[in-house]
This record gives structure tokens, sequence and C-alpha cells, in this order.
């Protein structure tokens, strides 16, 4: 529903008359509510008869669900003794640790479903039930809208389809043929299995048709979501005959398992009903030891199966485009295994042990454990909750289907809609994954060695909708995705989070509870840290079994050959006698038996909060939904729904902007952290068996680990993020699609992190004190030389880490100083950490004369760019820095951008003298005498002042005072100083004329005055006008701006005596000083409060400067400030940045995600407008644009609520939308850069190129290529040296400038741009490669109609003129540079008629900009040099003003008037040139069409006149110009 409908429903709600606004009908009676226990409570009937008759019944329990306390969550805080073992020997499974018991608390009384209440209302029927107000009744119309939009399962005919899909694929398998399967029988197979830990020799499965075949997950549940990488989930029970009581040890399940999956793909790929089905392997929930079977049924095979299952002709049609995906997910029956030995307590991997204890060889399957010492290798078993759950979880699935379907059906119609919800948040906010990843992408990492799919394995990939990999935008969201589905929740978890929920609120109210209100209850939940910590949380227990589950029993005890699910135990495992085999096995099948009526008690809460970070139980009590949870994916989902329920629960937004936090935000993740890491591992590191989890989630928390003990407090939240290892590509054998080799893991581990804005800055982490030596142990062992013991001022002596040498400039750098010594001194030798909190620096400090290449030299690399490398050297870094043995190379650490340092010093030493330079001047100007009107207030309006200038004024040698100006022989002297303006406001007086232009006179001499006193106080060289006095003090340029309170009814006055005040927009009339205070008092508060405010100002400048796209003719600077302040304070579902870097990611992730063309943007940080100015704010915007005279962005501010002044006439549209596209473009690239570190795309195609006969290899430092080892080695260092300098390269690049797209270029003379020493290396260089491709085509025209010859390719010396020159030495100027045809303009405008012109100004107007000539130092006194400097001249931001009010409306002029680019891009309009009548403001630069109308008459239709105009622009800029091209 659009947003104007929404509105208009919200009206006439308004205004209905009082009796419409009672509810309709009486709402159901609120159920008390119940604890999570399933406990019920003592109902009274008579307050339910009472709560029928009240109408605000409802509202009541709706409210009432929303207080969740600790009484909802019943956690003992007393931990639950734990009893000793039952009986049992080694040999079966679930041995205990130690002491470990099967005590629990006694099973609870199921809790009554209640009766599902009548259909959702529609949004109209909210409204009309005086429930809401206009905001919520707006929220609950974009929630309906959203609902519709995500809501697969309401697409007329899918859930048809896709039932009978299921129908058929259970009888396709219903026939699968009974045989007996090996292990050893496939190479793929046989290698995944010997990855685990099993021989496949004795791995075996007498495969037998499954025993149901079931619809479960969210299209059970009718809440399928249409979000990327959905699919239909499937159980596949396995019979229990074909599985033993022992299978659940030593991985022996998950090889039955496997094989099963083999026998049934095997199957369907000969069936013909889904033998057009493409099959893949994909670790379930990023567990390579719990693969599924998907089955991708384009739309051919998807008709092919559904005609065979007997449904109409166009039921393939409801499936899409795309088909359907079929996940197989394998279970087994209540009956296959004890339960009781599956508890988090118990041990089920053998070679899992507290002692260090040598893991199985391929051939082992740890039963070597039986035989003698078993009692003592007992003692060393430890726990091994994640592989139970694992097994759990299969054997309960379908029993925790059908009860999730009941609390739903319980829970009201509702709650599929906000289990919609809910999925959406989770997905838009980076903690779910919609299902399965496209197949390129479930490893996310290359495997080593480069291994990628065969051909035949290109094939077989499944198509998917959009790009699963070819670009920036598609590799960054599905490294999210993975990472999400690693680690995240599931589909399933949510549900039961939101069951949980609804279910703490009682049967009434979750009934009564709109969707938006059950989001709530279960974001609540998900918020409340303390319940999660204290590991109670989870569905009311209930041990019955319900009649379904044991009907399919009895079906398969029933089928022939059937032996009541318990197999014949192996030989290896039989006992001596015979006897008692048997009576073991009765008293065993019993046990199982009696499974199936009642579940057995389920294990301690206490079991729970030692083996997991999260716990979630089901009804039985015995599983953890939230095993695969981590401990910082917890943390970020508490935070998450944290500021959710924060965005939801403000008044002072309008629904838009909250359902745009809340649901519109899809950064993914790349957004959510401040610091990023990644470590590269050796190839070994993250190898071997797995235990309790693979080893390579063993090696993320690791090094997540240290992470977390590197930053301390500097970090709120650190995560790694886990990848999903992806099998080997299939190949030909005999499991067919399945036919692969193992599991893939990840190369490198990629760790985020969420900083403390304030503490990241610390120099000094302090330890534990002396006196506990314990601690003061620990701390030197972690840290090692780094440790001292110090003494603090208040006189404690404890242990720290200081890190010193570190300027202020530096400090954001700390965090990676401090992970890369931590991580380095611990990890294996030849481990790899790579940081990226100074990649963006050089963009800020760029190489002395970076820009100033005179031409051809102008340099194509940026040395400040390459990696600075660390190595891990000497005996104080510990193990992982010895060089290691067998010739490993020494571990290092890399820090991207790192060679721009000494520009951050200079930069802050330079800020902080212009700070005090105003503060002196400030007390001057304060304490002058004998001034008519006296100086109250001295008050900064710079961008210096307020640390967010792009780039800082260095002090100047001759703006000293009197007896200053000394400079040092040889050293440039910039002769244009950049102004610091400052507003002095003078005191009020009566006696000021009333005229306007008499009152701006008087203003006028009041500062010659002040000029006048100001010099004779303190000597300072001061230049009055009438717009403002220029002082030079203490080694800057101080513009003083005078401002009086009469100013701005004088000038109100002014615009309405010129007959304008009427049409003027609201603002307009606020003095520039009076406007610019304002500003500044806005910014200065944000950059007080947020120290990496100011950082990323000065990127996002730098950025926009880079893209030619920052001045007064297209973005201010104040526009910029204000764009970063709402990333800073406007709402959002993360945390204001706190690094540069992801400042950055979310400038440009605004820029291209707000919708500038339907609403505006509001920066208050401080709540200053009120919702009335806020509807008056959109009632202009669509004012404005209904009228055509919106600029391409609106920003408004509390004190320019009009947007009068920064984006009132610029940018225009079309320079808007070419802005957000570059935005889109540069967020993608930094996406992927964060997320896949060098394997993301940009880097590897650097890497490529660099890997080129050609190309230039990264050099990297001196770290990168320690090490005495042997050849494979030291090519794997320098393969990682090339990776690292090509992943520099691509962060300059995502960053750097985008020139394509102009279609004529101004190029400027170097020597009279004032700043070409900033300019960027690689925007000179890509200039420069644009101009000599124009060249070439242009000879080679030339050469194909016989006109170029020699003379166009003759050289000649490049003159002192300046212009550009080509690599060659070729100075190409088609002609018009030569010394006998005409110069200037008219000598460009000849050349332009072949392509280009270079235009020769006379001597007289090339003048010297860049600095005054060495010669004029030396022969001219420091007071006749003061004459020479120009105050805040810019001779280029000047050019684009007279060129774009000349040719605004023909061309788009770009250009970077500070950042010193010697170049200014022309974009033609297109509606500029259709033919139209001549315009006499517009005849220059036109040429006529002689077109004859049908009558015969003549039609004087004109367009412009393309050399002309460029001919123009060239005399308008003569001595700044030094070329023109036109590009062909």
């Amino acid at each position: 529903m659009r947003r104007g409908r929404a509105r208009q429903l919200v009206v006439v709600a308004a205004q209905q008359p009082r009796a419409l606004l009672c509810p309709l009908t009486p709402p159901p009676s609120r159920a008390p509510r119940q604890r999570h226990t399933g406990i019920p409570e003592s109902r009274d009937r008579s307050r339910d008869a009472s709560a029928q008759q009240q109408p605000a019944a409802a509202a009541a329990a709706a409210a009432a669900a929303m207080r969740l306390s600790d009484d909802d969550v019943s956690a003992s805080d007393e931990e639950e003794a734990l009893s000793g073992s039952v009986g049992g020997s080694d040999d079966e499974g679930g041995s205990e640790p130690g002491e470990l018991g099967e005590g629990g608390p006694p099973p609870a009384a199921p809790q009554p479903a209640a009766a599902a209440g009548a259909d959702a209302a529609q949004p109209e029927e909210l409204l009309l039930s005086g429930e809401l107000s206009a905001n919520a009744a707006l929220m609950q119309l974009q929630l309906g809208e959203l609902l519709s939009e995500v809501a697969a399962c309401r697409v007329p005919g899918r859930t048809a389809a896709v039932q009978a899909l299921v129908g058929e694929l259970g009888s396709a398998l219903g026939r699968l043929p009974a045989a007996t399967l090996a292990g050893e029988a496939d190479r793929g197979v046989a290698a995944l299995l010997t990855s685990w830990g099993l021989n496949p020799r004795e791995v075996t499965l007498q495969a037998a048709p499954p025993v149901a075949v079931r619809l479960v997950g969210s299209w059970a549940l009718g809440a399928a979501a249409a979000l990327p990488g959905g699919c239909v989930d499937v159980a596949v029970q396995l019979p229990s005959g074909c599985l033993h009581h022992k299978d659940i040890l030593n991985y022996r399940y998950h090889g039955k398992r496997l094989l099963y999956l083999t026998a049934l793909s095997a199957h369907l790929a000969r069936h013909p009903a889904f033998a057009g089905a493409t099959q893949q392997l994909a670790p379930l929930h990023g567990d390579p030891c719990r693969p599924a079977l998907l089955l991708h049924l384009g739309p051919r095979a998807a008709a092919a199966a559904l005609k065979a299952a007997g449904a109409r002709g166009g039921a393939a049609a409801a499936l899409g485009d795309g088909g359907v995906l079929l996940r197989l997910l394998p279970a087994a029956g209540l009956d296959a295994f004890e339960l009781p030995k599956l508890a988090p307590h118990r041990n089920n991997v053998r070679w899992v042990a507290t002692a260090a204890k040598p893991a199985p060889g391929g051939a082992a399957d740890g039963d070597a454990a039986a035989g003698g010492g078993a009692a003592a290798a007992a003692a060393e078993l430890a726990p091994t909750p994640h592989y139970n759950a694992g097994v759990l979880a299969d054997v309960l699935l379908l029993l925790n289907q059908l009860r999730l379907q009941a609390a739903a059906a319980a829970a009201g119609p509702r709650f599929v809609d906000a289990l919609l919800l809910l999925k959406v948040w989770a997905q838009q906010s980076g903690l779910a994954s919609a299902g399965v990843l496209p197949p390129d992408a479930r490893a996310c990492y290359p495997a080593p060695g480069g291994g990628g799919g065969g051909g035949a394995h290109e094939a077989q990939r499944p198509p998917r909708g959009g790009d699963s990999g070819g670009g920036s935008a598609a590799a960054a969201a599905l490294a999210s995705a993975a990472a999400a589905q690693a680690d995240g929740f599931s589909g399933a978890l949510l549900a039961h989070v939101l069951a949980a929920a609804v279910q703490q609120a009682g049967a009434g109210a979750a009934v009564a509870m709109s969707p938006l209100q059950q989001l709530r209850a279960a974001l609540t939940l998900l918020a409340d840290r303390q319940a999660w910590a204290k590991g109670g949380l989870g569905a009311p227990r209930d041990a019955a079994v319900p009649v379904e589950l044991r009907l399919l029993a009895q079906q398969e005890h029933a089928r022939p050959g059937s032996d009541g699910g318990i197999a014949p135990a192996p030989a290896a495992a039989a006992g001596p006698v015979a006897g008692s085999v048997s009576r073991d096995a009765a008293k065993l099948a019993a046990k199982l038996a009696a499974q199936l009526t009642a579940l057995p008690a389920a294990p301690p809460a206490a079991a729970f909060r030692r083996g997991f970070a999260a716990t979630l139980t089901d009804g039985s009590g015995h599983l953890n939904l939230a095993a695969g949870l981590s401990r910082s994916a917890l943390a970020l989902a508490q935070a998450s729904a944290a500021r959710a329920l924060g965005l939801l629960s403000r008044s002072d937004l309008e629904p838009e902007a909250v359902y745009g936090a809340v649901f519109g935000q899809a950064g993914g993740l790349a957004r959510l952290f401040d610091y990023w890491w990644t470590v590269e591992l050796p190839s070994d590191a993250a190898g071997g068996v797995p235990g309790d989890q693979h080893p390579m989630r063993l090696a993320e928390a690791q090094v997540e680990g240290l992470v977390r003990q590197a930053l301390t407090s500097r970090a709120t939240l650190v995560r790694a993020l886990r990848r999903p290892p992806g099998y080997a590509p299939p190949g030909a054998g005999a499991g067919g699609a399945l036919a692969g080799g193992g599991a893939a893991v990840p190369r490198r581990i990629v760790v985020g992190a969420v900083a403390a804005p304030v503490a990241c800055l610390r120099v000094v982490d302090v330890g534990p004190p002396a006196d506990d030596a314990a601690a003061a142990g620990r701390f030197r062992a972690l840290w090692g030389d780094k440790s001292e013991l110090r003494r603090f001022p208040d006189g404690k002596i404890n242990e720290a880490v200081v890190w010193e040498g570190v300027p202020p400039g530096k400090r954001h750098a700390l965090p990676d100083h401090a992970v890369q010594h931590l991580l380095l001194r611990h990890l294996p030798p030849g481990s790899v950490v790579q940081g990226c909190a100074t990649a963006l620096d050089p963009l800020l400090h760029p190489p002395p004369g970076g820009g100033d290449g005179g031409g051809s030299s102008a340099p194509r690399h940026d040395p400040a760019a390459e990696p600075a490398w660390t190595p891990a050297g000497g005996p104080a870094s510990g193990g992982g820095g010895g060089g290691g043995g067998g010739g490993a190379p020494p571990s290092a650490g890399v820090s991207l951008g790192g060679g721009a340092g000494g520009g951050a010093a200079a930069d802050t030493a330079a800020s902080r003298a212009a700070d005090t330079a105003l503060d002196a001047l400030g007390k001057q100007l304060r304490g002058l005498a004998d001034l008519a009107l006296k100086v109250i207030a001295v008050l900064p309006l710079s961008a210096v002042t307020r640390h967010t200038a792009c780039f800082f004024p260095r002090p100047h040698p001759l703006a000293e005072g009197a007896g200053g100006g000394a400079h040092a022989a040889g050293v440039a002297v910039p002769r244009v100083l950049e102004p610091i303006d400052v507003m002095v406001q003078l005191e009020g007086s009566g006696r000021m004329p009333s005229d306007a232009a008499a009152f701006a006179k008087t203003k006028a001499a009041l500062g010659v005055q002040l000029a006048g006193a100001l010099a004779a106080a303190c000597g300072a060289h001061v230049t009055a006008s009438e717009e403002a006095l220029e002082v030079l003090w203490q080694g800057f340029a101080f513009r003083l701006r005078l401002y009086m309170d009469r100013d701005q009814p004088m000038l109100a006055a002014a615009a309405g005596a010129a007959g304008g005040g009427g049409r003027s927009p609201a603002g307009a009339h606020v003095p520039l000083p009076l406007l610019l205070s304002r500003h500044h008092g806005l910014v200065a508060a944000l950059e007080a409060a947020h120290a990496a405010y100011g950082p990323t100002v000065r990127l996002a400048k730098r950025w926009l400067g880079l893209q030619l796209l920052l001045g007064p003719c297209q973005v201010t600077e104040e526009a910029v400030e204000l764009l970063v302040g709402a990333v800073f304070q406007g709402p959002s579902a993360a945390a204001p940045p706190a690094s540069r870097v992801s400042g950055l990611l979310r400038f440009l992730q605004l820029l291209a995600s707000h919708p500038w063309s339907a609403a505006p943007l509001l920066v208050d940080p401080s709540a200053e407008v009120g919702p009335d100015a806020r509807r008056a704010l959109q009632v202009e915007f669509e004012a404005r644009r209904a009228a055509g005279t919106l600029s391409g962005l609106f920003l408004a501010a509390p004190y320019d609520v009009h947007s009068s002044r920064w984006t009132a006439h610029h940018p225009s549209p079309a320079a808007a939308h070419h802005l957000v596209a570059l935005a889109r473009a540069a967020a993608e690239q930094l996406a992927a850069l964060l997320l896949l570190g060098p394997d993301a795309a940009p880097a590897r195609a650097r890497l490529a190129a660099a890997q080129q006969p050609h190309g230039r290899s990264g050099g990297g430092g001196g770290g990168g290529g320690g090490g005495g080892g042997g050849g494979a080695a030291a090519a794997l260092r320098a393969l990682c040296v090339r990776e690292m300098a090509a992943l520099g390269a691509a962060w300059r690049a995502a960053v750097g400038p985008s020139l394509g797209g102009f279609d004529a270029w101004i190029v400027l003379r170097r020597e009279a741009l004032p700043f070409g020493g900033r300019a960027d290396p690689l925007a000179t260089a890509q200039l420069e490669q644009l101009l000599k491709a124009q060249r070439r085509a242009r000879r080679a025209l030339a050469a194909a109609a016989g006109g170029g010859g020699a003379g166009a390719r003759k050289r000649r010396r490049p003159d002192a003129g300046g212009g550009d020159v080509d690599s060659d030495g070729d100075r190409d100027g088609g002609g018009a540079g030569g010394g006998g045809g005409p110069g200037g303009a008219a000598g460009a405008l000849q050349a332009l008629l072949a392509g280009s012109g270079r235009v020769d100004a006379p001597k007289a107007s090339r003048a010297v900009l860049r600095s005054i000539p060495e010669q004029v130092l030396l022969t001219k006194r420091v007071d006749q040099l003061r004459g020479e400097l120009l105050v805040g001249f810019d001779p280029v931001g000047r050019f684009l003003a007279a060129a774009a009010e000349r040719y605004g409306h023909v061309a788009l002029l770009c250009g970077d008037p500070l950042g010193g680019f010697p170049g200014v891009g022309l974009k033609w309009r297109a509606e500029a040139f259709l033919p139209g009548p001549l315009r006499p403001v517009h005849a220059h630069g036109v040429c006529e069409l002689g077109i004859t109308a049908a009558g015969g008459r003549h039609v004087g239709l004109v367009v412009p006149n393309v050399p002309q105009i460029l001919s123009e622009l060239a005399e308008l800029g003569l001595g700044l110009v030094g070329e023109v091209v036109l590009l062909q």
C-alpha cells in the first residue's frame, strides 16, 4: 500500500464519530499468564466471564504480554545437584565424565492449547477499532504491505504445488530398494568419512525405504518467507532398523546418515519424476558432519514432477521462474537411541578428553577405549554437548515440528504474521539466513590450492535469482548470509523464540495480540540478557509423545523383516556370554519402546548452562534448540533486539523512519562492526578429526577469544564470522551427484568488533594490581614483553600495557596493534593478521607532490597505500614469533595503508595550532578599546575549528605577526592561504541607520576601525573590505565576519525592497554568519559526542572530491557534515559508528538507500523539531516536488528546516542520481572487502592483474619475506605478500575516483592550482589514461582518413607553460598549440574540430599560484612578500561557478576545487540537445538547424554548438585551462 493511501486511511479513522471507535466485537478473554515451566495457574471462571464483557480486556492483556519480568523466566539460582552415573560400560553410548548423572526436574503437566481466534483484522478494521494511534495505524499499514510481499505461502497455488511435490517425493522414496551400502564404495564418500575419524570399510548400512517423508519447517507452519535462499524442508525419517543404539558413538550415526543420503540421491536420480533435479550436498547450519541433500527442480523439472503427482497443468507456474529447492533432512525415530545418553554432560566421542590424548587415525573409530584401562580412560573423557545436540536434533525433528505447529495454533492466526516479521527483521539485521546459500557461496573462502569446481560441477549449479557471486554486492550479501547460517538464528529457532515469548504472555493474551505486539514480545525475550544468562528459557515441559509418531513406529515394526527397531550388535561389541547379551537387549528394547509412550526425564538445567553459550530447550527438555549459537552471536542478537525495541517505542519519530530502520535497512554484517581483522592460519591449523565440534569452529573460537582479551573494554562485542565449510565438487562415481571429496574448510578467519567510541583510543591498558601474584602472572603470560609494572598518579601499582610512540592522529589504529600483538604471540607460526583501521588514511594524507607529476611523471601508484608489515620476530613474541620448525615462515601483522604515517601527526599539530591561534585572537579582539562598538563575542565558523576540514591548513611562514615571517631556504612557500572564518559579534546600538544600504556602509566603517585598532594593538597584518576583515595571525589567515543583532531585520527589509520577500523561502533571510554559527554549534556537538565523526566527515568530503562532486555547485561541505550527522544520530538499527571505516561505509549506504525523490532528510540530533514542524517539512517537500523546483538532495536541520541554504539549488537531480550510483558501488565494494578480505572480488582481480607478465607485483614491507623455510613456505609467504598488496590497492580503488561517463574534459594547468599538491595520484593517473586513449583514437582516425601521417606522431619537447604531456613525450595539441597557429580560444576552437585543443594563454595570464617562486623569495622583503599572498582565492571554484552560470543548462560541470585535481569533467544534459526555439539568453552557444516544415516554411530550431561552448569555456578560464578534450 502506498504511503498516500496509508495517510488517507489515518485521516478517515480520525474523522469517525466516537461511537465507531469502540471495538466492533468483544475481544477474546484473556487466559491467565503462565510461567515457562508449563505449570498452569488456577483459573477464575468468574473473572474470565467478566473479562469478556469489558472492551478494554484485549488491550490490558496485550499490555500485560509486554511486561516480561524475572518471574516469567523461572530458573533456579541454586545449582542442581548432579547425581552419580547410571550403570553401563564404556562401550555403551553416553558415558558420563566425572560425577555427572541424569537427575532433573520432574516432568510438568502439558500446557493446554488455546482455541484459535478469529482471522486477523485488516488494517482498515484496526483503524476503526480505536486501539491504535495515527502513527501506530500507519505502522500497521506498512507492515501489512510488507507481509503481502514476503509471505510466500499466500501466492495462489504455491502451497498446493509444494504439497504435491512433497507427496510425490514420498511416493518415490517409498519405493527405495533394499540394499547394503558400504562407505568405501565411493572415493568421495570415503574421503568424507575419513575426515570424520571413521574407517570407511567399517561403515555399512542396510538401506530401506524411509519411515516417513514429511513437510517440515516454515512451509508446514504456513510461514514461508519469500527471502533470498528460501527452500522447502522435507524430513526423511530413517528406519530404526538401519541404526544401532551404539551408533551415537564416534560419528557412526553421521556415517550411516551420509550413506542413506547417497542411497536417496542415487534412487532419485533414476526416478523419472526427479531425474531432472540438480542434487548437491550442503552442511546443515554450518556443520560439515550433518549434510543435507538439496534437490533443485527448475521450471521444467518441477512441471514433470507435478505431472507425475497428478497436479493440474499450470501448477508449476505458481512456483515461479526459479522453480523450487527441496532440502531433505534426515531424521531418526524416537526409539533409535536412548535419549538420556545424549544429554549435554555425556561423552559420545571417545577421543574428546580433558587430558592430552592422541586423536585417532583414519582407520580408527574410537572403540579402543573399550579394552583394558577403560576405567582410567573414562576419567579423562570430556562432555560433547554440541555433538549430542546434533544427534538429538535429528531424533526430535518430527516431534518438535508437531509441537511447534500446536503452539502456533494456540497463539492464534497472527502468529504466522509475527513470525514473518521476525524473520525479516533478523535477516535485515544480519542475524539469520533464509534457508540455503547458492552453491558457489556455501564456502565463502576458496579451498587451499584455488580449488574450484570442474566443468561438470559448474553445469550442475542451480540457477538462482540474480548474480550469486559476480559482483561485490552479491559477494557481501552472500558472506553475511553464510555467517548467519553457520552461527545465527535459523527459521526454526526464530519460531521457537516467538512461541516461547507468546507462551510467557499467556494463551488468551497471545490470541489478542497483533503481529507487531507478538514481534515486540519476541524482541523483548531476545533482549533479556538476564533470562538468557540463567539458561532456563524453553518451551513448557511435555513428556507425552503424539499419537502420530507412535503410529509411525508401529507401522515400521509391522513391516516384513522388521526387528523391532533394535539392530543386532556388531561382532566386535558382542560379549562372551550370549545370555547376558539377550537380557541386555531385552532391557534396551524395553527402554526404547518406553520412549514412544513417554519421554524420559530431562537433563538438569546446569548441564545446559555448562555446555552451551545459549540455551533454549524444546518441549522434551532434552534438546537445546540454540546449541549452534555462539556467545557473540547471541550478544549481537540481544543488542540488535534492544535497539529495535527502542526504535519501536519512540513516539518522536515518523512511522516511515521507524519502519525503515527496523525492517528496511539491509546493510548486512559489514555495517554492524567498527574494526575488522582477517587472520590467515597455517594450512594445518584447522585440520584434523572433529571432536565435539569441527576443528575450524575451535580455531574460530580461539581467535575470537584472543581478540576479546586483546581489546578488553575497547570493544563491546567481538565476533568471529563462522563460515560454513563447503563440500568438494562432485565427480563421477557410484554416489552419483554426491560423489565428492571431503569438506573444504575456510582458509581465513574474519573477526569484527563493535568498539567503544572513547575506550578504543586509550593508550594504556591497566592490568591487575602487583600484589595479586596469580592474576599478574596470567597477565604477563598473556601479553609477554608488552606488560610492565607501572605506578599510576593515584598511587596504585599495576601491570599495564602501554602503547608508546603512537601519535594522537594514529590512535584509531591502537585496536589493530593490540590484536596483532596478541594473536601473533599465541597463534601458530606462519599466521598472518591483517587489520584495516588505517586502510583509508592515504586519502587524507596524500604523499608530498603526489599529484604534482608534471605531466607524464605523475605517479601511478600511491606508496602510502602499501601495506605495512610487522614481523613477529624475537623470543618475546611467544610461540608464534620464533619462526617455527620445518621451515615455517614467521608470523606477521599487516596494516593496510600503514605507509601514510607522517601526515596524521602534521594534521594534528596544525589543528592544535589553529585552535591556539583562534583563542589568542579572540582574547585580543575582546580586549580592544577605543571602538565605537565593542566586541562581545568571537565565534568560530570554519570546518578547521570543528575538526571536520578535509585538509588542515599548515602554519604559513609569512602569516606571522610583526617581526615574523622567516622561512626555510629551499622550502616551497604557498601563495594562497585558506581562511578560517570567524564571526565577530558587536554590541548593539540604537543609533545605527535604518536604511539597509546605509547600515551596510556603517558596519563596513566599523570594520575599518576594528582593523586599525587590531593592527595598532598587536601589529597584525589586517586587510579590511566591505564583506570581511582578513587577519594574518600566528601563521594562519582569519576571515572576520561582523555581525550585529540588526543584521537579520535589515536583510529581510532589503529582500522586501527588491520585491522577493513574499516568494523567498522561509529561513532565507537569516544572515550567513548567524546561520554558519548555528551550523557550527550543531556539528561541534556531534564531533564532541562521537570521536569518529570528524574523521568520517573528512573521508566523506575527500570521497566526494575524488568523484568531482564536492563544492558550492554540487554538494557543499556543510551538506556533507549534515549527511554524516544523520549517520551518527539518525534512527538506525545499528549503533553509531566508532571508527572512520564504518562511518564512511554507513555514509555511503545512506546516500545509496535514502529515497531522495520521495522524502526529505531531517538531521535533528537534539530532537528540537516537533511533530508539527516535521509535517510542515513534508508538505513543503511535496510542494517543491510538484512545482519542479526540488533539488537532488533535500537536507533540513533545526536551524534550517526549509532547506534554504545548503541544498536549495544544488546538486541537480541528475548529479544526485550519479552520486547515488557511485555511493552504491563504493559501499558494495567496501562491504565485500571487509567481509571477505583478500578473497573479495576486487582484491582477487587486482591480484590476477598483478600476476600478469606485464603486471606490477605489489611489494610488501620487509616483514613479508622472513623465514628460512623451504620452497613451499617461501612460495606461500610470497603469495600472501602479493595478496595483501592487491588488497591494499583494492581498498584504494574502492573509494577512489570514478572518472568514466564524462563527455568532455577541461584540463587545468597544474601551476595555476593553489592546492595541486593534494591531488590524488590514482585520480591523476586515471585522467592521463583517458586522455591518452583519446589521443590514440584521434591519431588512428587521422591515419585512417589520410590526414595523420608523421605530423600527428611528431615528438616535441614539452614547454614550461603547464598542461599535460603524453607518457611518450608527445604534446598532441591537434594544431592548436603550434607556433604558427592562432592561440587562445580561437586556436582551441580549431583544434576541437579534430577532437582536442591545447590552449596557449598569454604570458600575463599564466599565473603561478602553487607557490611563490624561489627567485621572488630571495629578492623581496617579508613585508613585500605578504603582498604576494592571496587569502581565500579559489580559481577552480570561481571557474566552475562562472561556467555553470553560463552553460549549466547544457552540461553538468564537475570538479574538485580543494583537492587539487587538474581537470573539470563535462557531462552533457540529454534534454539540452533536443531541437528547440532560439532563446536570446542562450544565443551565444547554439547553432541553427535547417528544418523545413510540411507547409514549406522554415523552422528555426537550434541545438547547442559543442565546439563553440568548449572554446568559450577555454576563453573563460584563460590562464587556468591548459587543454580542452572532447571525448569521441
